[in-house]
């Protein structure tokens, strides 16, 4: 899970979605998910899908495991659900995501009592406000400083029932995404550091994937880890880092 920005929907785009919406809450015996699924296709054209994969970033990856290819817009709230039903064609409910994400998904979306998600959302909550890294395993590790709720919905998010964030094909890519940005960090770091190389390293730090352990390795826990902490006290070096890195995964640092 990476942290993304959710960018505004042209005029449209956002009028058809509302139209839609309106058709919904008009009439109550219209099931939601057939609704849904006559009107689905449509979205390929009316601007929605070009959003959804623009907030994806250049490798157009699921914003649930980061792992497989984006082709399918979820209902972070589920559309099945009565109590979502305002929700169905709400743009701020969309995300982008793999179909097996979103088959294990599906309607499963446990609530705190107050009725609010335990799941964290990827285009509103940040990640490392929930998780550490942990290179030796691959796994996202809660973080029970953060408080008890905070640390139940990041428990909940990398449940095996809930999401894919911890299945071992996850942390095994995980893993080497760590070992590539270490690797990239150890060659630039044994470089003369000149201009080209400043941008074979940026180049090569956006192709490991993950790109949310660059915030980690940079400016997190990584610092303490030679050679990020070689490079990340350079602030001019870092911020270039980070502004590349948003370039092509808007909002990920």
């Amino acid at each position: 899970m990476r942290p993304i920005n959710r960018i505004a929907l042209g005029r449209a785009a956002s009028s058809w979605l509302a139209r839609q919406q309106a058709a919904l809450d008009r009439d109550h015996a219209l099931s939601a998910v057939h609704h849904w699924s006559a009107r689905r296709q449509t979205m390929a054209t009316n601007g929605v899908v070009f959003a959804l994969r623009s907030m994806a970033g250049i490798r157009n990856r699921c914003m649930y495991c980061g792992d497989s290819e984006a082709c399918d817009i979820e209902h972070f709230r589920p559309k099945g659900k009565p109590e979502w039903r305002a929700n169905v064609f709400d743009w701020g409910n969309f995300l982008w995501i793999c179909q097996p994400c979103n088959r294990l998904k599906n309607s499963v979306f446990p609530v705190m009592d107050d009725g609010w998600p335990m799941m964290l959302d990827p285009a509103i909550d940040r990640i490392w406000d929930f998780f550490d890294f942990s290179p030796e395993t691959g796994y996202l590790v809660p973080i029970s400083e953060v408080g008890t709720i905070a640390y139940m919905r990041a428990a909940a998010t990398v449940s095996e029932g809930n999401s894919r964030l911890s299945y071992e094909v996850i942390l095994g890519e995980r893993q080497r995404a760590y070992r590539n940005l270490k690797r990239s960090a150890q060659i630039f770091f044994s470089s003369e550091q000149l201009e080209e190389d400043v941008e074979g390293f940026i180049q090569a730090t956006l192709d490991s994937g993950y790109p949310e352990l660059v915030e980690w390795a940079y400016s997190l826990r990584g610092r303490e880890i030679h050679p990020f902490s070689s490079l990340s006290n350079d602030a001019i070096f870092v911020e270039r880092l980070r502004s590349a890195m948003n370039n092509a995964y808007p909002g990920v640092w």
